[in-house]
């Protein structure tokens, strides 16, 4: 069954930092970024269980899938839809970043 996409407020403001980062750079990449992320989170409606579970947590509901190869997109999925969280780089702790944000809805 398909489910909304609804992005939180701290996973859109990550997905802008990175987009205004990559920018300084490669304008061109930067927009790359975003249209993949966006086009990604749509398609994990479809399917959401085909992302992968966060290694860093022992909870099926909180997902992720790869964008672009460097960056997670991770979500909750509820029974009426998935809930982007956040947008960062691989490279980044996600538990530190835990540590600020709540992940539950």
């Amino acid at each position: 069954m398909a489910r909304g996409i609804r992005w939180t407020i701290a996973a859109a403001d990550d997905l802008e930092s990175v987009v205004n980062y990559v920018a300084q750079d490669s304008p061109s990449r930067a927009s790359a970024i975003a249209r993949a992320a966006v086009d990604q989170s749509h398609r994990i409606t479809q399917a959401p269980e085909s992302g992968s579970i966060v290694p860093e947590f022992d909870d099926p509901t909180l997902r992720e899938i790869i964008v672009k190869r460097s960056f997670r997109l991770i979500f909750r999925i509820t029974p009426d839809a998935c809930h982007v969280m956040a947008f960062l780089h691989h490279a980044r702790d996600i538990t530190r970043l835990v540590q600020n944000r709540e992940f539950d809805l």
